[in-house]
């Protein structure tokens, strides 16, 4: 009952996080909350006994990416009003039921029955911590580890993006 309780908690506020992140019109508002998403979303982690994932998720996610972010943000000139257009708004909104559907399809197709994470350790070779961890992250937390790789992936090509838009405007 409890865990139910948390994960509800933690889910709203990892929503309520990045939604206020995503429409946000303050760039340091937008920063604290992503900041806070990050710190949230560790909850789940610790939800599940992976308390090594949420230390990580924590300090890499949480302190290092958003110091990385942050820094990248001082070069934008904040002061400026922003509109941004959309040219293609079929093309978005097809990619995005696309990405939709590609997700269902991940989800109900992913077994957790096969999943194993009995550790043999009655086998050498795995005494050695980082063999077991490693079987551990890569089994039982692999969803929720792809998941936050593709997340990374989508915000490294939106900041390649946006400073490609950047640095074609100022050489016109």
């Amino acid at each position: 009952m409890i865990e139910t309780l948390a994960f509800v908690f933690f889910s709203v506020a990892v929503l309520g996080f990045f939604l206020i992140a995503v429409l946000s019109k303050t760039m340091l508002y937008s920063l604290s909350a992503l900041a806070g998403g990050m710190v949230f979303l560790s909850g789940f982690y610790f939800l599940l006994d992976a308390e090594f994932l949420g230390a990580i998720q924590i300090i890499v996610y949480g302190g290092a990416v958003l110091g990385i972010y942050s820094f990248a943000m001082m070069f934008f000139d904040a002061s400026k009003e922003f509109k941004e257009k959309i040219k293609a708004k079929k093309s978005f909104f097809i990619l995005v039921i696309l990405s939709t559907i590609l997700l269902l399809f991940t989800l109900l197709g992913f077994k957790y029955e096969s999943v194993t994470t009995d550790l043999p350790l009655s086998d050498p070779a795995l005494y050695d911590y980082n063999k077991q961890l490693a079987l551990v992250v890569f089994s039982k937390y692999l969803l929720g580890f792809e998941f936050i790789a593709i997340l990374l992936l989508i915000a490294l090509i939106c900041a390649i993006v946006l400073t490609h838009k950047g640095l074609v405007k100022e050489k016109q």
